[in-house]
């Protein structure tokens, strides 16, 4: 598995296939959980977690719709990120559905390589924008997608998962 792109920093972000399966699974998961730390009481959200942990990775990882890039630092799997259309979303187009950092990697380049790594990978598609949920209340990916240059979209409006808004923000392309 090589790398496709490769940040200054030296974090490298390659294509991930189904036998990563259970590296995405852990990433996100882990990801996912210190997300809502803090935001949503414990007991309400381990049964949304252990739902989520049942997700059959290596078919989203098949899926020739869209495409996940896996990135590293070193040889240490640190997040993924994730493209194409979303099916639960009524304007079609590119989505950045996914962008997951494993905590222990947070403020440095992952999340930067891999948003870069999503808007290359959309702009060689074809796409002239790109778009993405945000969590409302969670402050620390809105200051990182707001910095990376994504801004507010207009067209789209609000949502709200289990317990927050979800805000739409885009970034074009062309």
């Amino acid at each position: 598995m090589g790398p496709t792109s490769k940040s200054e920093s030296g974090v490298w972000v390659t294509q991930a296939g189904p036998d990563d399966d259970a590296i995405v699974g852990d990433l996100y998961l882990r990801s996912w959980r210190a997300g809502y730390e803090g935001l949503v009481d414990p007991g309400r959200l381990e049964p949304v977690a252990v739902e989520r942990a049942g997700y059959d990775w290596r078919s989203a990882l098949s899926d020739p719709t869209s495409s996940f890039g896996l990135g590293f630092v070193g040889s240490e799997p640190a997040g993924i990120a994730k493209i194409g259309p979303d099916p639960t979303e009524s304007i079609r187009c590119t989505w950045l559905e996914l962008l997951y950092v494993a905590p222990e990697f947070w403020g440095t380049d992952v999340a930067t390589a891999l948003a870069d790594w999503a808007v290359a990978q959309s702009a060689a598609d074809g796409a002239p924008l790109i778009r993405l949920r945000v969590v409302d209340v969670q402050r620390r990916a809105r200051r990182f997608y707001e910095r990376e240059g994504w801004q507010s979209d207009p067209d789209v409006p609000m949502s709200r998962n289990a317990w927050f808004d979800l805000l739409c923000l885009r970034k074009d392309l062309a």
